[in-house]
């Protein structure tokens, strides 16, 4: 019988090693045992939209359908219910969030929300002053710390399940094996599903690339008796007493967000931030203080693409890894796993061509986020003018009240935004021509505050495609647009990749995303295609 080893027993670990049980491979389970890990402390909630930006997640049918067959195939094999589908109720935070959802979100989500009203039951969307959140029809939520336990102890219960911290530098490849000494297994291939630890994988280096620590408390809060998920910022769950159970009037909050501080470390100010999020929740009175019973903290592994990372290493077949899902994890761990075992198969076997993915509209999706983040008044900065279409949309986005600078090294360029701009009717947009690296430190050295900027790299549209954006000039215009943008502003680059010098261009904004710090920037990656390195991708800086 052939013989895996999974290292990591969390749900990324379980989820593949129930996979292989079940597709007749001997699985070795290798765990350091760690009593508080992400996994272990998870709430184990599964959400159609997430976000400040109340976005439902692609596929999302799909993969709730697929978990829910997975971890019903687990409770067959432990005998006891794990996963339950339940409507979790989504509370705006503040009046810009409510009038977002109703005028942008609503409409596409109608299948999957219903809206809530000022008495906590569903209410007509069309009445804006009554509706204060929404209902998520298709929530779930997984019992992931009995979940594990039980997948420890089916495994253990065979001899599969071994406690021991492995020396990741000291696994031994030959052909066709790779083995560890501590505890002496031997295998085809070894699986590295250990989410964040403090000592970097040596095979896998920088997975996970943008890890993030979370704190949660556990509470008794006597007055509040509702079962039911309910998030506003935070999110409060009933502490864990069995599928169907009745709430004792313990719950647990979360979670805090620190990209900067990566250790397990519980800290006052987490504490106090969710002692104040479950006081909003506690439903007798202002003055009822929740009583803490708990407080826990651990560092969850993500990625600055927020996609689960299922890889096979490209030079030695015996090793993969499966990482990368950060609070995502109870909904991605099943179909992930499943894509990274039928990824292996596949490349065992003789290659097989598929249908390359359909590219999203990159630029949609960067005016989607840009209109977000400025509102009328602002000064907005087009740093790549082109043929004027962002122009454009940042002059009607802050409109008369507001200021664009528009910036372009050739002129062509500037004519051509010029002439659209004066055939819409633009009067408040200052055109500059020159580097735009330049251009943006002179408004840095000026202390200009900017809510958005917008790059597109590469080359003007409709001419010489010699002529294109450098990555010299454009890191130094990145690095100055950062000093310009304000507190919750917002810089769009998009990098084209399939011209001569795009992919060195795109790699250097990559290198710059990875070197500013977390505390006060992030940067999220989106590939126009995520099968084609040659398509566009987006970097969205906030501040």
């Amino acid at each position: 019988m052939e013989t895996n080893i999974v290292l990591g027993q969390g749900l990324s670990g379980s989820a593949l090693a129930w996979q292989l049980h079940w597709q007749g491979v001997r699985v070795e389970i290798v765990d350091r045992g760690s009593p508080v890990t992400a996994s272990r402390i998870a709430a184990g909630l599964i959400t159609p939209v997430t976000g400040r930006r109340l976005t439902r997640f692609h596929d999302f049918d799909q993969d709730l359908s697929f978990a829910q067959e997975f971890y019903q195939r687990v409770e067959t094999e432990v005998g006891e219910t794990l996963f339950e589908r339940q409507p979790a109720a989504r509370f705006f935070v503040d009046d810009a969030e409510r009038e977002f959802f109703l005028t942008e979100r609503l409409a596409s989500l109608r299948d999957d929300v219903e809206p809530i009203g000022e008495a906590g039951d569903a209410g007509d969307a069309s009445e804006a002053g009554t509706t204060i959140g929404f209902w998520m029809q298709h929530a779930a939520r997984l019992r992931v710390l009995r979940y594990l336990d039980l997948t420890r102890d089916y495994f253990a219960a065979r001899g599969q399940y071994h406690q021991a911290d492995i020396d990741l530098s000291a696994i031994h490849l030959q052909a066709g094996e790779v083995s560890v000494d501590c505890p002496a297994l031997s295998a085809t291939h070894l699986y590295f599903c250990q989410g964040y630890q403090a000592q970097q994988n040596p095979w896998f280096p920088d997975i996970p690339n943008a890890p993030a620590r979370g704190e949660i408390l556990t509470v008794r809060i006597p007055s509040r008796t509702a079962q039911h998920v309910v998030h506003q910022g935070h999110w409060i769950v009933p502490l864990d007493l069995g599928v169907g159970t009745e709430s004792s009037g313990d719950f647990i909050v979360g979670a805090t967000y620190d990209r900067e501080n990566l250790t397990a470390l519980k800290t006052e100010a987490g504490k106090t931030e969710l002692l104040k999020a479950a006081r909003q929740f506690a439903s007798s009175s202002d003055e009822e203080v929740p009583e803490i019973l708990g407080h826990t903290s651990a560092v969850r592994a993500g990625t600055r693409q927020r996609r689960p990372v299922m890889m096979k290493h490209p030079e030695h077949p015996q090793l993969a890894i499966l990482n990368g899902m950060g609070s995502k994890a109870s909904l991605w761990a099943p179909v992930s796993a499943k894509r990274l075992l039928e990824m292996m198969a596949q490349s065992e076997a003789s290659p097989v061509s598929k249908p390359r993915a359909k590219s999203k509209s990159l630029t949609t999706l960067a005016h989607s986020i840009v209109r977000r983040a400025i509102t009328a008044g602002d000064l907005a900065i087009d740093a790549t003018s082109g043929n004027g279409y962002d122009t454009l949309f940042l002059a009607q986005c802050v409109g008369e009240s507001g200021r664009v600078t528009s910036i372009d090294v050739q002129l062509p360029a500037i004519e051509s935004t010029r002439a659209r701009l004066e055939a819409n009717g633009i009067i408040n947009v200052h055109l500059l021509h020159g580097d735009h690296g330049q251009h943006l430190h002179r408004i840095a050295d000026e202390h200009q505050q900017a809510k958005a900027i917008m790059f597109n790299l590469g080359y003007l549209p409709g001419s010489d495609k010699q002529q294109t954006t450098t990555p010299d000039s454009t890191i130094m215009a990145i690095r100055a647009g950062l000093q310009i943008l304000s507190n919750g502003g917002v810089m769009t680059v998009t990098a084209y990749r399939g011209h001569p010098g795009g992919q060195q261009e795109a790699a250097a904004v990559a290198e710059l995303a990875k070197s500013l710090p977390a505390a006060s920037i992030t940067v999220d990656v989106i590939p126009g295609s995520d099968d084609n390195n040659e398509s566009p991708v987006l970097f969205v800086f906030r501040t």
